[in-house]
């Protein structure tokens, strides 16, 4: 059966152990694998430190000729395994990029991009992916509970409210408006309290609190 298949100069068209055949000026030419390609080589990645719930990004890129194939391994497994939707792989001509969408504490690992030539051993660039906690910012100033007190009604004045503030182990009156003190005590004439609730200045709880 003859064989129709075009071919042009500079085809590979066969493979031995240490040699290719290769198209030139019409002829078939045996030449050795090492004129005819280059071992891959890789930039070093960096280490990465993620927050939880947000994306990862790692970029391997690597050079050869002709350029060379690129894989992803997690701690010495082929991404590719991974079922899992949140891992992708973006493959370009010399350079391929891993994006963990959604980061969790287990995606944490060292990461393998193992490029290979045509010629040679793979190049290996390894990072070390960590993953923090996301972190919830405490508020200024912690709630307030009811005064441990018989009657804590008696404690502030002028229809104030008893708080008790456990972080400092504290009592203080939230005051209405019209009223400022300790205890509710004061008449504030400025009327600034219509803007803001009064708590004593003593607690040193906040700033946020016109005294």
């Amino acid at each position: 059966m003859q064989n129709n298949l075009p071919v042009w100069p500079g085809d590979t068209i066969g493979k031995g152990r240490n040699s290719v055949l290769v198209v030139m000026n019409g002829r078939i030419v045996v030449k050795p694998q090492w004129d005819y390609g280059s071992p891959a080589r890789v930039e070093p990645m960096q280490p990465v430190v993620a927050v939880q719930g947000k994306r990862v990004r790692l970029e391997c890129r690597a050079s050869a000729r002709p350029p060379p194939h690129i894989s992803w391994y997690k701690d010495g497994k082929p991404v590719a395994d991974i079922a899992l939707r949140r891992f992708r792989v973006q493959n370009y001509r010399r350079r391929s990029v891993l994006v963990i969408r959604h980061a969790r504490r287990d995606d944490a690992a060292t990461y393998e991009c193992r490029a290979q030539g045509a010629v040679g051993p793979a190049a290996i660039a390894r990072a070390n992916v960590s993953v923090l906690p996301q972190v919830t910012a405490a508020p200024d100033t912690p709630p307030g509970a009811p005064c441990p007190m018989p009657d804590p009604a008696s404690y502030c004045l002028n229809g104030g409210t008893c708080l008790f503030f456990e972080v400092v182990q504290e009592q203080a009156c939230k005051c209405p408006e019209g009223f400022n003190g300790q205890r509710c005590e004061n008449k504030d004439v400025s009327n600034r309290s219509s803007m803001y609730h009064s708590y004593t200045c003593k607690l040193g709880l906040s700033t946020s609190y016109y005294c």
